[in-house]
């Protein structure tokens, strides 16, 4: 009767913190979503990418090392199923996937763009790979994809990206990206896979995760934000609070798993209180395990860049040549972005276009010339 009558405290959740470690020479994909968890946060999917090729690895968390997952040379974009026991990807413009505990890729669908991907509970596969227009479905078994959303022109969408599914619902969460511009215009929109209603969740944000039972978390102005949702009525209720500073907008390199552990990459990876802020979004949200794993040295596309000299902190989607002595990106003002470039030791930039939107220039190998993404002249 007296330890019914006074019960001990419940113990308060640990929050473990702690770094992943890349496997020597590799660095994550900067150019596409490169981190995954399971739904129970046991296991990270990452790729790595070294000078060859970029490979799939997968940690579980009660093993101190990454296991590289054979046969996944050129993947991106990992992601579990609800399971756990297959992690999906894409590569050699294919949807794959593999089971976690080894085996030969299994193509699913045609992929061009690996621009995000979903596992439902039903057996299916949520996935975005085209430049323009909306979602596809595919079963995990394979076949002829289906058209699982449209991107609302009369809106002004560009396209759908980064799916995520609700659990136990059938609705997911997407980015809805705009005409394209500096900074990324972007918002995140609500989907109902069998009545088709759409809603529009949050204005000037992208990325998307689904934090169990009622908190969703995305990027918006660089920031990892978190607020709190109500999955069933497709929307936000509560005011959205910054977990994680300066995780980047493009491609916006965080993972959370359905019980709140957060994987951060880049110079983002800095240790903070996250399981407070998450818990602040709503009093049901669980104490979170924070994952950082050390990045691509450039990790930190579109936020202010401290080590360089003030005439670059205003550029974005930057990129340095291999040698490290050049710079390009994109600086916006009142009209289109344009492309600027300048050399990191004198401080210099100049701009390179003046005729429309453009983003993401990547040097070339011996750093005299520039690709970039367009919309001038169409």
């Amino acid at each position: 009767m007296w330890r019914l009558a006074h019960p001990d405290a419940p113990l308060a959740q640990p929050v473990a913190r702690f770094d992943v470690a890349l496997p020597p020479g590799t660095t994550l994909d900067p150019d596409a979503p490169a981190i995954g968890w399971s739904a129970s946060g046991a296991r990270l999917a990452f790729v790595a990418c070294a000078p060859d090729a970029c490979r799939l690895f997968i940690r579980a968390l009660d093993d101190a090392r990454a296991q590289a997952i054979a046969g996944t040379e050129g993947a991106a974009v990992p992601f579990f199923s609800p399971d756990e026991a297959w992690v999906g990807f894409f590569a050699d413009g294919k949807l794959k996937k593999v089971a976690v505990a080894g085996g030969t890729p299994i193509a699913l669908a045609d992929a061009p763009q690996p621009l995000g991907a979903t596992w439902l509970n039903d057996g299916t596969i949520v996935f975005a790979s085209a430049l323009a227009g909306g979602l596809q479905r595919v079963n995990e078994a394979g076949g002829e994809p289906r058209r699982a959303s449209d991107a609302d022109a009369s809106e002004g969408e560009l396209r759908h990206e980064q799916p995520e599914a609700i659990a136990g619902s059938r609705a997911i969460l997407t980015t809805a990206m705009l005409a394209p511009g500096p900074p990324r215009r972007a918002r995140i929109v609500g989907l109902s896979l069998d009545s088709g209603q759409r809603v529009v969740l949050v204005d000037h944000a992208s990325a998307p995760r689904f934090v169990a039972p009622n908190v969703l978390t995305f990027v918006r102005n660089g920031d990892l934000m978190a607020a709190a949702f109500d999955p069933s009525l497709l929307r936000v209720v509560g005011q959205p609070v910054v977990v994680v500073p300066g995780v980047g907008d493009d491609p916006g390199q965080y993972a959370v798993s359905r019980a709140g552990t957060l994987a951060v990459a880049g110079a983002a990876a800095t240790p903070v209180a996250t399981a407070s802020a998450a818990t602040s979004a709503t009093a049901a949200a669980t104490a979170s395990a924070l994952a950082t794993a050390p990045a691509l040295a450039f990790a930190s596309r579109g936020s202010p860049l401290d080590p360089l000299p003030r005439v670059f902190q205003h550029l974005w989607s930057v990129r340095l040549s291999a040698d490290g002595a050049r710079i390009a990106g994109v600086k916006a003002g009142d009209g289109p972005g344009e492309l600027w470039w300048g050399t990191v030791d004198r401080g210099t930039l100049a701009r390179l276009t003046f005729d429309g939107e453009h983003r993401d220039p990547i040097w070339t190998a011996d750093g005299r010339a520039i690709v970039f993404a367009s919309r001038a002249g169409g």
